[in-house]
């Protein structure tokens, strides 16, 4: 699988080199006989239309290579710019997956920039940068299916998405995350049995068997025990004879073992 890097501000200025349109178009021309390509995006954004004509270099490979996956992976940031070139290549065929990391951040916002001049200048500024809002909101659109009217609200508001929020607003297909621990409840009968089994075959340690297995049960969750009807009790057996000194020094042993592998069994 070939990679391609977009971990820089989008598009060039006088303190910094960032990601090209031409860099882009060099990346994806030397992945012609590739059949799966990862995009790696962590950028804040940058200029506008660079993020469009590198938007459009993408969506255009992709249109011309329909036999090419193409996963585009949201690794830290796809803010500004990056957030509707991360969209590229899943607007052509949505075989080509967004994929996101659980603590990764996604941001849409409206055009901004700088002007300077009399009103004319101002107001025609404003209009421009109205029509540049108008082209996002449909690039956003066309991923999401939300309507124009709540994407230029999110975008008015600069809206921020972190984690499992991108996926539940639209803007990809899938959230990676680490795998969770089991729930205690899974947990405590699988430890049960292994210390009943370690247990029984220690034969010094059979008389404790009955209470140890009773303070695990007393570990598991209430929900998880089935109702038990009440029973009568039971007469106070008589104390078992003392050890030979043999036998006690074995069960001292043999507990010592098993609360080795209790402290082993429950640091997970």
């Amino acid at each position: 699988m070939k990679e391609i890097l977009i971990d820089k501000v989008i598009g060039s200025s006088y303190f910094e080199e960032g990601i090209t349109a031409s860099g882009v178009r060099d990346a994806l021309g030397a992945c012609e006989n590739e059949t799966e390509i990862k995009i790696i995006i962590d950028s804040p954004g940058g200029d506008v239309f660079e993020g469009v004509t590198i938007f459009n270099i993408i969506r255009d490979f992709a249109r011309n290579h329909p036999a090419v996956t193409i996963e585009t992976y949201i690794q830290g940031m796809a803010a500004s710019a990056a957030s509707f070139i991360a969209l590229a290549a899943n607007n052509v065929d949505k075989k080509n997956r967004i994929v996101a990391e659980d603590n990764s951040a996604f941001m849409i916002h409206n055009a901004w920039g700088w002007i300077c001049g009399n009103a004319n200048d101002l107001e025609a500024e404003a209009r421009l940068m109205r029509r540049i809002d108008a082209m996002l909101n449909g690039m956003y659109q066309s991923r999401t299916g939300k309507s124009e009217e709540d994407l230029r609200a999110l975008m008015d508001a600069e809206t921020w998405y972190f984690g499992d929020e991108i996926k539940q607003a639209g803007f990809c297909d899938e959230i990676k995350a680490t795998a969770k621990a089991k729930p205690r409840a899974e947990v405590i009968p699988f430890v049960q049995a292994s210390v009943r089994e370690t247990l029984q075959k220690v034969p010094a340690a059979k008389p404790d068997l009955a209470a140890l297995a009773g303070v695990l049960e007393n570990l598991a969750p209430e929900s998880t025990s089935a109702p038990t009807a009440p029973t009568e009790p039971k007469p106070a057996e008589p104390a078992p004879a003392p050890l030979p000194a043999a036998s006690a020094l074995a069960e001292k042993e043999a507990r010592e073992r098993s609360l080795a592998l209790l402290e082993t069994a429950f640091n997970f």
